[in-house]
């Protein structure tokens, strides 16, 4: 698989490292293999739950400030 010739610890930024982790899950996940690192697809899972809310978070509070 291609992914596996990328090092997670050569990626610079967290939003590289979290897409890394997602796609490489995914496809093992779609080849059919059982040895998926869970570690990996729990932090890519983190960084978006945490980007997320702090959206969110930003968005509601744009909106306060436009009804003023």
């Amino acid at each position: 698989m291609l992914l596996e010739s990328i090092s997670p610890e050569q990626l610079k930024s967290r939003t590289s490292k979290a897409r890394y982790g997602l796609l490489f899950t995914m496809a093992k996940d779609k080849s059919y293999q059982d040895d998926l690192d869970t570690t990996l697809i729990q932090a890519s899972y983190d960084y978006y739950q945490r980007w997320f809310y702090s959206e969110q978070e930003f968005n509601n509070d744009r909106n306060k400030c436009s009804k003023r």
